[in-house]
């Protein structure tokens, strides 16, 4: 779990392009017209529907913004952990990045899980485990409350 802490909590700065990432596109990045709590309570409600338990949330001391990161994965606390040979860290395909921004409202994050998918060493347990990362972010496209979650 250590290991899982550590890497969440580099937080927004994950979601940088940074050196030895798998594509230049792998982030995808939502914008959110709902405060980061809201948005972090609706992507907790909305994982757990999909069979997906959060493992862990860390708010990175590190950031000047108000972020979150939810880690991803099953009720007894496991998550999948991939590294690149030339990585010097590993990452965590489970993740949602959640940040603030100043008007208010806030930004949803998340690595495209077809880079994921193509990793032959991944389980087929992780691997409909992932598929159901872009379900649970669009969850929060539908109305609920009388708002649009994400554009």
């Amino acid at each position: 779990m250590a290991l899982v802490l550590l890497v969440a909590g580099r937080g927004a700065d994950a979601t940088e392009r940074e050196e030895g990432a798998r594509e230049p596109d792998d982030w995808v990045t939502l914008s959110s017209p709902l405060s980061a709590e809201e948005t972090v309570r609706r992507l907790r409600r909305a994982a757990e529907r999909r069979g997906l338990a959060v493992v862990a949330e860390v708010k990175p001391a590190a950031t000047d913004t108000k972020a979150a990161v939810l880690v991803l994965g099953t009720e007894d606390g496991h998550t999948p952990m991939l590294q690149e040979v030339q990585a010097p860290l590993p990452e965590l395909p489970l993740q949602l990045v959640v940040e603030a921004a100043e008007d208010g409202s806030s930004r949803v994050s998340y690595r495209r899980s077809r880079a994921w998918l193509r990793n032959e060493g991944l389980p087929e347990e992780w691997r409909a485990r992932l598929a159901r990362l872009p379900q649970v972010v669009a969850t929060l496209r539908s109305r609920q409350s009388g708002v649009n979650g994400l554009s």
